[in-house]
């Protein structure tokens, strides 16, 4: 079963910013008259209340364009039993072939925007385009890099992989990348608290 929920202000941190994560990879489906999806390790969350996301390309790719003109994208966590099917969607592909048929993955019903989520992840987020733009250097020259900014309408958490409320990062392994060609999954976690915390705070 999969949870469906608007986003709670707790939970950009608990699984964007959570764990050791040194670049998430993430897949961002987009609508357009075809299904695109960018797997992307240039992710983050920009903020909470609301809460936002931003994902970047070298090269403007079909995502960036299909986010900027549609004004939505969804997220989908990318996890070890996903990894096959996110390589396989790295792939440079002609305009009009839907990477979800490429892949063979199922796509998600979202219910707040039209664009799909990959079913098989155990976390994805519905997104609508806050802003899109093409980045500068510190000269003020225009790159070959774009990014896109998105405030989260709606989550969907399987809920296998909730504990107590909070996302359990380790029983989802999730895909990090390092650095070049090389990959890690989150097997390991722990909590660190900060010397103000409250008494008894959780996560």
């Amino acid at each position: 079963a999969r949870i469906q929920a608007t986003f709670s202000r707790s939970f950009l941190k608990q699984l964007i910013l959570k764990g050791p994560h040194p670049r998430q990879s993430m897949q961002f489906p987009t609508l357009l008259k075809y299904m695109f999806f960018l797997s992307t390790s240039f992710f983050n969350g920009v903020g909470s209340a609301p809460d936002m996301v931003m994902f970047a390309s070298e090269g403007e790719k079909h995502s960036h364009i299909n986010a900027r003109d549609t004004g939505e994208f969804t997220f989908s966590l990318v996890t070890a039993d996903l990894v096959d099917a996110m390589n396989i969607s790295s792939e440079n592909v002609p305009d009009g072939i839907s990477e979800f048929d490429l892949a063979g993955l199922e796509k998600g019903q979202p219910v707040d925007i039209r664009a799909p989520f990959v079913a098989a992840s155990p976390a994805a987020m519905e997104c609508v385009t806050i802003d899109a733009f093409q980045i500068k250097d510190r000269r003020g020259e225009l790159l070959d890099r774009y990014m896109i900014i998105g405030e989260v309408v709606r989550t969907h958490i399987k809920d296998e992989f909730l504990q107590d409320g909070i996302f359990d990062t380790v029983a989802a392994t999730p895909l990090a990348r390092l650095g070049y060609r090389e990959y890690t999954t989150i097997t390991q976690s722990w909590t660190l608290h900060r010397p103000d915390d409250p008494v008894g705070l959780k996560g």
